[in-house]
């Protein structure tokens, strides 16, 4: 579980009041806000640790497994003191970038309903039902198409016995864009490629593949510079977005390539590269959901992105589940960094909230909760989609 978050290289707060956060933070006070920003993400992952008791701003960066070629900008900061949006508009001025989007992708996901027990059958009768609602724009199938993560090309041939052209075919006769969830560096442990091909995995320090997750009974990593494993990322993308015909992809689990320093670079460099190699894979007519990767790395590279948690079932979610790793599911805690991460939204990619929930069935929401997260989504959402 330590994989899932940045419990490898960030020391864990002991106390209450100390907070930490990756690349770019701010404090406010009133309508005030002191902001602090990365402008040399790309060099390592840069940590803004606030201690509140002691009232200390500190920064330091991931420079672990570098190793030095050349000279190196190790840490060049933004800071401004203003309104929020002034802060924002400042901030992505000085780094350059500008959202590749301005049209808002709303429709349906299969996740949140279904989870990976879908098929032919039910994607295509909640295709029919959602597609003439006004406004609706994208239609996106989830995981459990294939027969394993990783094995993206081994489509179930008892849950989609046409295969996912078809499914894309039909969702283009409705007049929306398909979409695809993929997780393109996660391969599960049990998995055909993990078997045939072990050597195209990020290994641990005694050579053996790395589990950098626990789901699907556990997953390694791809090796996003092994020549081999990047011409098969390449193929699974042509074979997605081109043979099949999907025009957009919800990409998950993307901080896996990233888990540790890889052949003399930072983390932080690792994911540069990682994301940079999916955009190249999706080009420039195709749509990019980012899922799980690292924040700026995503910036400007990214068309949508996941800026939160998962939403859970239920309000809140289980005090069990919060015990055991911090990047968890919760439903609070999506909304909430809808709120503090609205300045992302139109500036480094449109963001992502996660789902609203329509349906009364199998969920634990009062009417009341259904209906503030969908003002929430509504309010600060780049991408409004549901399951139901």
């Amino acid at each position: 579980m330590q994989y899932t978050g940045d419990y490898t290289f960030v020391p864990e707060e002991k106390q209450a009041g100390v907070f930490h956060s990756h690349g770019f933070a701010y404090v406010r006070t009133g309508d005030m806000l002191d902001f602090i920003g990365s402008l040399t993400d790309r060099t390592g992952f840069t940590v803004i640790t606030a201690d509140m008791n002691r009232n200390v701003l500190a920064v330091s960066k991931d420079l672990e497994g570098l190793m030095l070629t050349e000279d190196y900008p190790v840490l060049d900061l933004y800071m401004q003191q203003g309104h929020y949006d002034a802060v924002f508009d400042g901030y992505f001025a000085a780094l350059g970038v500008h959202p590749r989007q301005t049209e808002k992708l709303r429709g349906y996901t299969s996740w949140y309903n279904y989870y990976s027990n879908i098929n032919h059958n039910i994607i295509m009768h909640d295709l029919r039902a959602i597609a003439p609602c006004a406004g609706v724009n994208t239609f996106q199938v989830d995981d459990g198409y294939q027969t394993a993560v990783g094995d993206w090309l081994s489509v179930d041939s008892k849950k989609f016995p046409f295969g996912m052209r078809r499914v894309a075919d039909a969702v283009h006769q409705r007049g929306l864009k398909a979409g695809l969830w993929l997780a393109p560096f996660a391969v599960q442990k049990n998995a055909y490629l993990a078997k045939k091909h072990p050597g195209w995995l990020v290994a641990d320090k005694k050579g053996s593949p790395l589990m950098v997750g626990a789901n699907w009974g556990g997953f390694y990593a791809l090796d996003i510079y092994h020549k081999e494993a990047r011409a098969y990322i390449k193929q699974v993308f042509q074979t997605v977005l081109h043979t099949w015909g999907f025009d957009m992809v919800k990409l998950d689990f993307l901080y896996a390539a990233s888990v540790k320093p890889l052949y003399g670079k930072t983390r932080g460099q690792v994911a540069y590269d990682a994301m940079e190699l999916l955009r190249e894979c999706v080009g420039e007519d195709k749509l990019l959901l980012a899922c799980g990767a690292p924040m700026l790395p995503s910036f400007g590279v990214a068309d949508y992105m996941r800026i939160g948690a998962d939403m859970a079932l239920s309000w809140p979610h289980s005090a069990r589940r919060r015990q055991m790793h911090r990047e968890d599911v919760s439903t609070p805690n999506a909304m909430l960094n809808s709120v503090y991460r609205r300045g992302l939204n139109g500036r480094a990619f449109l963001n992502d909230p996660d789902v609203f929930l329509l349906r009364r069935n199998n969920i634990s929401f009062t009417p009341e909760q259904q209906a503030l997260l969908a003002k929430f989504i509504q309010l600060f959402g780049g991408v409004l989609f549901t399951s139901d």
